[in-house]
């Protein structure tokens, strides 16, 4: 039986959609890219010849408005999300958006609220994979830590630790907002894990404050080192830097009554990746091998495309436009409380 057509219009080629995303999407049958809108005509006529299709726009607005597209594909920086999600759904369409989920907390609001009202819709949010996602979840709710008194997240890394280099976007609040390198996809993995933050203290560095973008907007902090606490009373701990040179191997450290879980980031450099532990009274942590089969999948692209046709919620490992509400609410919550230099209560008014 042929599978239902899926036209596909990307507003914001930029280097991992064209990389990553659409020659995901055109892996599955029935599935068309039709249109594009980038920054300069030229970069989508580019686009345009690389996956053989015609359309090219400048207007994004244009973009939203065809009505021969089913879905639209968000690979802006993040300060453009909002504003093409929100006309994409009120405009029919379905919407797969690229992480940072929105430039601020109000975006984010907005994309989740117009989701709500158009049910009929699906919307899915570009996330990091977790290979051991489901085993890690398996751990913790059999009481591998037992009771968990201290987690650490800690990413140090040294992306942005050459001041003579111009400000990356990523670095900007005009374009990124108030999201700070992994500190959003970090937050959402652990409320998947741990469950929602109920306060935060921050303290953040900016080391070169000269570095601004053209546009003087400012650049996001060279450090943030976060306090919080969860909705347990368990204490978790966000060191996150992108200007340590050979900062340690990324990685959650859990540490409970009855033993220790550590989860080790995929990087490109050397060191483990995967799940080590060790219960209590074992003296070296050892690998947790994740079994056959319960891997967890990372198929955003045809799971948005299945979402659409057959009407299937997500899988929990994907994530959701309310959990990325969720963690813009905790990033905005690290930033106020940063700027006052004072514990902040979540959930946000």
């Amino acid at each position: 039986m042929a599978q239902q057509p899926v036209r596909l219009a990307v507003v914001g080629a930029g280097s991992f959609t064209r990389r990553f995303h659409l020659p995901n999407f055109l892996k599955i049958p029935g599935v068309e890219i039709v249109a594009v809108c980038n920054r300069s005509e030229a970069s989508g006529q580019a686009v345009a010849r690389e996956f053989n299709f015609s359309t090219v726009l400048t207007d994004w607005h244009e973009v939203v408005s065809l009505p021969q597209v089913d879905a639209v594909v968000i690979g802006t920086w993040p300060y453009m999300h909002a504003p093409v999600a929100v006309a994409a759904m009120r405009a029919g369409k379905h919407v797969f958006t690229e992480a940072h989920m929105a430039d601020d907390l109000a975006g984010a609001r907005a994309m989740y609220h117009t989701a709500q009202e158009n049910p009929h819709l699906k919307t899915m949010l570009s996330n990091l994979r977790v290979p051991g996602d489901a085993m890690m979840r398996k751990l913790l709710a059999e009481g591998y830590v037992g009771r968990v008194y201290q987690v650490l997240d800690y990413r140090f890394n040294g992306q942005y630790a050459d001041f003579s280099q111009p400000l990356h976007w990523r670095q900007s609040r005009k374009f990124s907002g108030i999201n700070f390198q992994y500190l959003g996809v970090s937050a959402e993995i652990n409320r998947r894990w741990f469950g929602d933050h109920l306060r935060v203290f921050a303290q953040v560095k900016t080391f070169h404050p000269e570095r601004l973008d053209v546009d003087s907007y400012g650049q996001l902090p060279d450090t943030m080192n976060i306090l919080a606490e969860l909705e347990d009373g368990t204490p978790i701990v966000y060191l996150h830097s992108g200007v340590t040179r050979l900062g340690g191997h990324p990685r959650l450290e859990i540490y409970g009554s009855g033993g220790t879980l550590v989860h080790y980031w995929p990087t490109r450099g050397q060191g483990p990746v995967g799940i080590f532990g060790a219960r209590a009274g074992e003296q070296e942590l050892q690998p947790i091998p994740i079994p056959p089969g319960t891997e967890s999948r990372w198929a955003m692209n045809e799971d948005f495309i299945s979402m659409i046709r057959d009407d299937r919620m997500p899988s929990p490992d994907l994530a959701t436009f309310f959990d990325g509400l969720k963690y813009t609410e905790f990033t905005t919550a690290c930033f106020l409380s940063a700027e006052r230099e004072a514990w902040v209560e979540l959930p946000l008014p």
